[in-house]
């Protein structure tokens, strides 16, 4: 989600040059759901993005790994604006290959807004919306990260990627700290 922290600065000649997408292709991940998950007061003195909350899966019967995150988006954000229905045609979550700290393969997953949101709500004219004030609105996104979904090194299985790790992407490009977890394999 585009949180942005300093969105009284920005005017119409600088917004073109702010990072608007995470530093991958954008090949969307297929959202199987957001659901409402609840409101919390958390005075976020950082000004960057909470950190979300993960839970990965690899199954057989979707062949890929299906992660569930919470996230938490300022309550005035345009986002919360929107019916359930059209959240999907504004957020993104767009993956990448990488290698973690300890060497192992892992998916690391940008959750972001799609351009359009500032065609509905421009900063320059909504610059409120933007910024956060200590109370957010909590949604579960689900999704799958299939296989053709992320390029892989020569040598490198999609069955290997052990970790997972996703973030709340921001246009200043503030970011939340990239949630890790493991991938977990189920039996069916």
């Amino acid at each position: 989600m585009l949180i942005e922290s300093n969105a009284y600065q920005i005017t119409k000649k600088h917004f073109e040059y702010v990072i608007k997408k995470p530093p991958c292709d954008i090949v969307p991940t297929k959202i199987v759901s957001i659901q409402y998950s609840g409101h919390i007061y958390f005075p976020n003195n950082f000004n960057q993005p909470l950190p979300t909350m993960v839970e990965a899966y690899r199954t057989k019967k979707f062949h890929g790994i299906n992660i569930k995150t919470l996230v938490f988006i300022p309550k005035q954000h345009p986002i919360n604006e929107l019916k359930e229905e059209e959240k999907f045609e504004y957020i993104n979550v767009s993956s990448i290959f990488s290698i973690n700290s300890k060497g192992k393969p892992k998916v690391q997953s940008f959750i972001h807004n799609t351009e359009d949101l500032y065609t509905k709500f421009p900063i320059e004219k909504y610059p409120e919306k933007y910024q956060s004030y200590g109370e957010f609105n909590a949604y579960t996104i689900r999704f799958i990260v299939k296989e053709n979904d992320i390029s892989l090194p020569q040598g490198i299985g999609f069955e290997e990627i052990s970790k997972a790790q996703v973030f709340l992407w921001d246009i200043d490009p503030e970011t939340s700290r990239g949630t890790e977890t493991t991938v977990k394999t189920t039996k069916d």
